[in-house]
């Protein structure tokens, strides 16, 4: 499921994952055919003949083992590198450098001779838990099934091979990329993930290998257990390409140990072959490390999921600092005047918004109350968010009548704004001294009127068009300036469209009555407070459903 999320969200390609795969499925298909002669051997199929029987059971392995663990292979390398290349890109240095065909580079240099040396010193550490588990607590060893194969193989040497093809690329993938940092990602940090994926990995290791295999059968879990926590503390630390070499380096010293303890000639000289591979890759590693170059991510280099993914990643970034600009634009204190409760709030839909509200201090006690609301959401409501609060702010200070302040801010929004978009607003100007609002509206919602204890409800809601929409002789024309004298125990509420539009999961807006009831049951306590109500009443009936517009509430208490 991460895999498919992550596809279709553009942030995965599967060109690698594809090759992967295709690697895991063609090396079983050959590890099966290498073992021929005793493949299927003990399978039973009634009266079919032994090699129809083989022939039977490879098809039934290739469908439902072979494809699958080629898909894990291909799911955990797709999904497990989108993880590392947002969270830790160096883990994936090596790799990088190999998918790249750079086979010589300090990046190989760094880890293959340390993925070399750990295998080493995992397979001794290995070794010993072993060999106290059998002396000092009396378990019985018994004869491993993969040791047997090794026998077995037409080609023991390509046995070998093939099992360290597979240890690297299917147990690290799964087990260490994937499964680590999608942990990880959950948990907010690597130890608890390590140790997780490490007992998971035992646990799979006890059921579909045979490596180590004990009596009782239980204790087989120490070693496996102890082996999935060292290679996801290599993979961690050094990287991806370090634990592949570690478990590769493993899977050989397995198969080779049995090889050179044969009295066949045959059988000494594949496990000799197989040292000399490995010798061969520490070559090629210290090769890397002595001669090669650093091997960096280039533009071009880079495939176009993980330009995606950077390019995410910068967009969120920017974001997260536009938002915090925006709100930093809107005010940061509530205004203090004698006789007057006053607060106001904005939460945006989006990262950013086009909802507005500001004060306006002004000459003899007056302040100006504005609300407004940009067609639109998202980036570009943010920036004619931002143009308006600076058009209104140089006209509004030395102007006490609303009708003035929003024809000279639109005849300004008119010449900047595109044409298709328009800015709604709610102006008033208190005059504390007199208790006299004057106000005017540019195509916004009327603001809400009620005193205290009383059922009755006033609209405020005068004629007048959005700002922007018209050059300026209609819009001064239609536009009207009103008064309301204010008295002990009114509140004025002046909102956005955003709570009552605001929608459940069934599609069912909160609606104008809701709203309104709201605030008459809510209207006993101060205006910071029936402004946290409005928020948390709308978000309650929102449920989960994603708040699809931005909410601004002002509310003025006399």
């Amino acid at each position: 499921m991460a895999f498919l999320r992550k596809y279709h969200e553009g942030e995965i390609g599967v060109r690698t994952g594809l090759w992967l795969g295709g690697i895991v499925f063609f090396s079983l298909l050959a590890y099966a055919l290498n073992l021929w002669s005793r493949f299927g051997v003990g399978a039973n199929f009634g009266p079919i003949s032994p090699l129809y029987s083989k022939f039977i059971l490879l098809g039934i392995q290739i469908v439902f083992a072979y494809n699958i663990m080629a898909l894990m292979t291909l799911g955990a390398w797709t999904t497990g590198e989108q993880f590392v290349r947002s969270d830790r890109p160096k883990l994936l240095s090596g790799v990088d450098s190999i998918f790249n065909r750079r086979w010589i580079t300090k990046n190989i240099g760094r880890e293959l001779p340390v993925g070399f040396a750990f295998g080493l010193i995992v397979f001794g550490g290995l070794q010993l838990i072993i060999y106290v588990m059998i002396h000092q607590f009396g378990v019985l060893p018994r004869l491993s099934f993969n040791t047997a194969n090794v026998f077995d193989g037409y080609l023991p040497f390509i046995s070998i091979v093939l099992f360290m093809l597979l240890t690297a690329l299917y147990d690290e993938l799964v087990f260490r990329l994937f499964l680590i940092s999608a942990l990880r990602r959950m948990l907010k940090s690597p130890a608890p993930a390590i140790i997780i994926a490490g007992v998971l990995y035992g646990f799979f290791l006890i059921f579909f290998s045979e490596t180590y295999t004990f009596r009782p059968a239980p204790f087989a879990l120490i070693p496996f257990i102890a082996l999935g926590l060292a290679q996801g503390l290599i993979f961690w630390r050094y990287g991806l390409l370090a634990s592949m070499t570690s478990g590769a380096v493993i899977a050989a010293l397995n198969q080779i140990g049995p090889l050179l303890g044969s009295a066949e000639p045959f059988f000494i000289g594949s496990g000799i072959a197989g040292i000399a591979l490995l010798l061969g890759l520490l070559v090629i590693g210290w090769i890397g490390g002595r001669r090669g170059e650093e091997f960096d991510y280039k533009p071009e280099d880079e495939p176009a999921h993980v330009r995606r993914i950077k390019e995410r990643v910068r967009m969120q970034k920017e974001l997260e600092i536009a938002r915090r600009v925006q709100l930093h634009l809107l005010p940061k204190e509530q205004p203090k005047i004698a006789g007057f409760d006053i607060a106001g709030a904005c939460l945006p839909a989006l990262e950013v918004g086009g909802d507005y509200f500001d004060f306006v201090d002004m000459r003899d006690g007056k302040l100006g109350i504005a609300v407004g609301d940009v067609s639109g959401k998202g980036v570009p409501a943010a920036i004619y968010m931002t143009l308006t609060k600076g058009i209104l702010q140089s006209h509004a200070e030395e102007d006490p009548s609303p009708k003035h302040v929003l024809s000279k801010v639109n005849h300004l929004m008119y010449r900047s704004i595109e044409r298709s978009w328009y800015v709604s607003m709610f102006y008033a100007v208190l005059d504390s001294k007199r208790r006299l609002l004057k106000f005017a509206r540019a195509g916004h919602n009327p603001a809400i009127v009620f005193s205290s204890g009383a059922s009755e409800t006033r609209l405020l809601q005068t004629a007048g068009i959005g700002l922007g929409l018209e050059k300026g002789d209609l819009f001064t024309k239609t536009l009207v300036e009103g008064e309301l004298q204010l008295s002990p125990g009114d509140t004025l509420v002046f909102y956005t469209d955003g709570f009552t539009e605001a929608m459940n999961r069934d599609l069912e807006e909160f609606g104008t009555e809701r709203f309104l009831d709201l605030l008459h049951r809510n209207d006993n306590g101060s205006a910071e407070q029936l402004v946290q109500h409005a928020f948390d009443e709308v978000r309650q009936f929102a449920g989960d459903h994603p708040q699809h517009d931005d909410m601004t509430i002002v509310v003025l208490k006399a």
